[in-house]
């Protein structure tokens, strides 16, 4: 599959109900990143997983650590 393709092709490949396009906020990403973070502190923000040297890592991060992380607060 070509990296070059057009949009049509791309939104062929949707499931139905997935929305064509989005509208995103007037907001700065660490604006959402702050809202997100106080109405859903305790919510999985990530999942991470994958060997690091010798060890297997798999662990998750909620939006307030990850708020706290990105020093927002």
């Amino acid at each position: 599959m070509s990296m070059m393709q057009s949009a049509g092709q791309w939104e062929a490949a949707y499931d139905p109900g997935v929305p064509r396009h989005l509208t995103y906020p007037g907001l700065p990403l660490h604006a959402l990143l702050e809202r997100t973070a106080r109405d859903h502190p305790e919510t999985v923000a990530t999942v991470f997983g994958g060997a690091v040297g010798n060890r297997c890592i798999d662990s998750s991060m909620t939006y307030r650590n990850l708020d706290l992380l990105a020093g927002s607060e």
